[in-house]
């Protein structure tokens, strides 16, 4: 699968991960690297939200 396959599977079945704005940056079938920007994923304090990073690490 490649890296643009599997973003779109993700912002396809999992609308959160379009919200969050998340990138598949690599795709093997070894394993796979996803990013997600601050600007998005920014809680009051200008840092990354928890529940956002915390996210990421559960979506797939």
């Amino acid at each position: 699968m490649t890296p643009q396959a599997l973003q779109d599977y993700l912002h396809g079945h999992i609308p959160l991960s379009k919200a969050m704005a998340v990138e598949v940056r690599t795709a093997s079938p070894k394993g796979f690297c996803l990013v997600a920007p601050l600007t998005p994923n920014i809680n009051h304090r200008d840092t990354v939200f928890g529940g956002s990073a915390s996210a990421v690490t559960i979506i797939v």
